[in-house]
């Protein structure tokens, strides 16, 4: 496909999403339709569509708008000659119209692609910061990786994955984290992924991770998945895995026994009111706003109640999950988002109800060079 030709198959994409497609359906959608597309055309289209959803406000896009004119901002944003692309032949866009380019020409009238109630919390929130943090939102995150340290060193799995044409960088205070710059596609399909040398997780996941004290047992209580469990056993720890949902933790086994670490799985109907841990982990459900370069669709779906209503489940889960908290143990607690409601407010709540609980440490992480927005605390029970 030519440049022009993934531009017209974005714009399709986009004007799916406009109608009210959510974006991977659009794109298995038109994925489906155009079999002659290799897998470098795919994914470039997704790039295109995924760029433009992340900055769909400075495009003129939201609440509503244009397909074309959405795409076509984006592109002048980024510097291309819309006029080899908007050309009219065969499976290019048609040329821009008289009326397109005075809109074009038009300004935006807000260059923040977030919500207006999103600004105005994040300005209560950071003040000063805001706006670094709304800038980083408009762009791609990087792919990080976890070293298995049991597995590999880090310098071998740098070696490995380069001779498969994939560069990544140790990341400075992290010392199993890589951060990958180039063949990002090739990971999954690698043979140091399928040896079991490294996971796919982000940096400021792993410094949460690393921040766990490793004694005695430990409870990964929202394990989804099992990232985290995976990172606690892999220094060493004794980790039990739970999640209310238990279908989402059906990779862990598998994950577990290819990094070559011991989790035990326990169903929400196996874990007993009166089991004990020398610390819980709670990963809790937030609005992942501080991942939405990764998903930015939801943060134009994502409403003031919907953010109530997490606030509220998560202090639900706070509350059963410090039961399993033993005397003397340490309770942490962790969100992949920015807001202040869903973090400190949550720790001030939790504080102002436990006495038996002193807060040790807090940290927020903002979306950035170094990972994703992501906040975690660790919090002492009294013996």
């Amino acid at each position: 496909m030519t440049p022009a030709a993934r531009a017209q198959a974005a714009i399709d994409v986009l004007d799916a999403c406009l109608g009210g497609a959510a974006a991977e359906q659009a794109l298995l959608a038109w994925s489906r339709r155009s079999r002659f597309a290799g897998s470098k055309d795919r994914a470039a289209v997704r790039d295109l569509v995924f760029d433009a959803i992340r900055r769909r406000r400075s495009c003129g896009a939201w609440p509503d708008g244009s397909a074309r004119l959405w795409l076509a901002r984006l592109l002048h944003q980024d510097g291309a000659d819309l006029a080899e692309i908007f050309t009219g032949m065969r499976f290019a866009p048609d040329p821009l119209s008289d009326d397109e380019q005075d809109a074009l020409a038009a300004p935006v009238g807000n260059d923040a692609n977030l919500q207006d109630w999103m600004l105005d919390r994040l300005t209560a929130d950071f003040g000063d910061r805001t706006t670094a943090i709304v800038k980083s939102l408009d762009h791609r995150a990087s792919v990080f990786l976890r070293v298995n340290r049991r597995n590999a060193k880090v310098t071998d799995v740098i070696d490995a994955l380069r001779a498969e044409g994939i560069s990544a960088e140790p990341v400075a205070d992290l010392a199993y984290a890589l951060r990958v710059t180039d063949g990002q596609r090739k990971l999954a399909q690698s043979k140091p992924f399928a040896d079991g040398w490294f996971e796919f997780q982000d940096a400021a996941s792993q410094r949460a991770a690393e921040a766990v004290p490793i004694t005695g047992t430990i409870l990964d209580y929202c394990a989804g998945g099992g990232g985290k469990a995976l990172a606690l056993a892999d220094r060493g720890a004794e980790v039990f895995a739970h999640d209310a949902n238990r279908k989402r933790m059906h990779q862990i086994s598998d994950r577990a026994r290819r990094a070559g670490v011991r989790i035990t799985r326990i169903d929400p109907a196996h874990l007993k009111n009166t089991a004990r841990f020398d610390t819980v982990f709670v990963d809790a459900p937030c609005s992942g706003s501080g991942a939405w370069r990764r998903s930015p669709a939801e943060k134009w779906t994502l409403t003031p109640a919907d953010l109530d209503t997490y606030v509220s489940l998560q202090r639900e889960i706070i509350e059963t999950a410090l039961t399993h908290c033993r005397p003397g143990g340490t309770f942490v607690y962790a969100t992949c988002s920015i807001f202040r409601c869903e973090n400190q407010g949550q720790i001030d709540w939790l504080l102002q109800g436990h006495p038996e609980f002193d807060l040790i440490a807090q940290c927020q992480q903002i979306p950035g060079e170094q990972g994703d927005g992501f906040y975690h605390a660790l919090i002492h029970k009294s013996a």
